[in-house]
């Protein structure tokens, strides 16, 4: 089972996610906690309206779909399907900023470590990684930076502003 940081510790895992209609349609949605499609999500919610779910994105969702999502769930989780996809960097900004989303935003998929410190910028605060992957890895890259230079959802406020 993959491992989860979340905001810069170690977590329990408790969301699943189900990434086809398949996984879907096999699943007991009332038992648990899950992670459905953004392109399924409404007709989910509204087929099972006491189901504990999270909205799971790819980079082409559409961010105003994902504002009206993220208006009901607590936990909205991106997929990076390659690390060299950066739409998710955009949509999760999007998502902070744009629909001004207080909640859990979620890295998965195939990002690398180098870009956790930059997911973090753009609004990620949690990760899930291979069991190969500690925690003393996640915190380090984490904190690869003392300071920033261009405004970030952690730093609206660019270097040359906080120096003045």
């Amino acid at each position: 089972m993959p491992k989860l940081v979340k905001n810069g510790e170690l977590t329990a895992h408790s969301w699943v996610a189900l990434r086809t209609e398949n996984d879907v349609n096999s699943t007991d949605l009332n038992q648990g906690q899950w992670l459905v499609p953004a392109e399924q999500f409404e007709t989910i919610a509204q087929a099972h309206p006491n189901a504990q779910l999270g909205v799971l994105a790819s980079p082409a969702t559409d961010p105003e779909q994902l504002k009206t999502i993220s208006e009901s769930v607590e936990i909205v989780a991106i997929d990076f399907p390659a690390f060299m996809d950066g739409r998710g960097f955009s949509l999760a900004r999007t998502v902070r900023e744009y629909a001004d989303f207080a909640g859990e935003i979620r890295a998965v998929g195939h990002f690398i470590h180098d870009q956790i410190f930059y997911l973090s910028r753009c609004g990620f605060n949690s990760f899930e990684f291979n069991d190969e992957t500690t925690i003393e890895t996640v915190q380090a890259f984490l904190s690869s930076f003392s300071e920033s230079y261009q405004a970030g959802t952690d730093e609206p406020q660019p270097l040359f502003r906080r120096r003045s």
